[in-house]
């Protein structure tokens, strides 16, 4: 593999997500680790839309954006009031066809603002701002991070996992500008510090310096409120 997904996430992080993404390899050489177990896959509320028995239509693959796309989660609560909960970058190996761009990342970890919200969520849907859809998605939630390093300091309380090509197939509304996710578990934003993570497969012709994937991950603090 082309990509360092150690370099985008912070070292306890990484070392989760590593032991927890798998099957993909044989199939796409994209991801080196195991797939999370069926209880977790089970938090997922994007449902498969196609058999891997019947196959996988033919799909182009879109030219990345200069940069790494803005995430956000675009929130409707109980009383009808709708928010946005906007991600910070924390780290990418992004392709474009100017090069290779990195972002290296930070220590100690700086987590953007917590935005409070109600924990009676109607809806949750995530949007990015680029009209190339990632080829795996992973989401994690966490309760506690370390005051000085700003790691999360627990396994993770709630797991998403979605893919392209292989099941659980990511569903995705497309436009020219940007894709969402709609139905997001709401379990996920019941816990402060979420963590998304991303991977990217590029068309040919942006291919650059031996990478064929980009990657990235973006920090989220929520605060549920009763």
């Amino acid at each position: 593999m082309n990509y360092a997904p150690h370099r985008t996430l912070p070292g306890s992080l990484w070392r989760q997500v590593r032991l927890s993404l798998a099957p993909v390899v044989s199939l796409l050489a994209l991801l080196a680790a195991r797939c999370y177990s069926p209880q977790d896959a089970h938090q997922s509320t994007f449902p498969p839309t196609a058999s891997a028995s019947k196959g996988i239509s033919f799909v182009r693959a879109l030219p990345l954006p200069p940069r790494p796309p803005s995430v956000l989660f675009e929130i409707v609560e109980g009383k009808g009031l709708s928010l946005t909960l906007t991600g910070l970058r924390y780290a990418s190996t992004w392709v474009a066809f100017r090069g290779v761009l990195k972002e290296d990342p930070r220590a100690p970890v700086v987590w953007p603002k917590a935005v409070p919200f109600s924990s009676q969520i109607v809806t949750a849907t995530m949007v990015l701002d680029t009209a190339a859809p990632p080829n795996d998605i992973e989401i994690r939630s966490y309760s506690e991070i370390d005051p000085q390093s700003g790691e999360p300091t627990s396994t993770p309380k709630a797991v998403f996992q979605c893919h392209r090509f292989t099941s659980p197939i990511c569903s995705f509304h497309q436009s020219r500008s940007e894709i969402s996710f709609p139905d997001i578990n709401s379990k996920l934003l019941r816990f402060p510090y979420l963590v998304v993570f991303m991977l990217w497969g590029i068309p040919p012709n942006q291919w650059s310096e031996g990478r064929r994937e980009a990657s990235g991950s973006w920090l989220f603090q929520a605060q549920a409120v009763s």
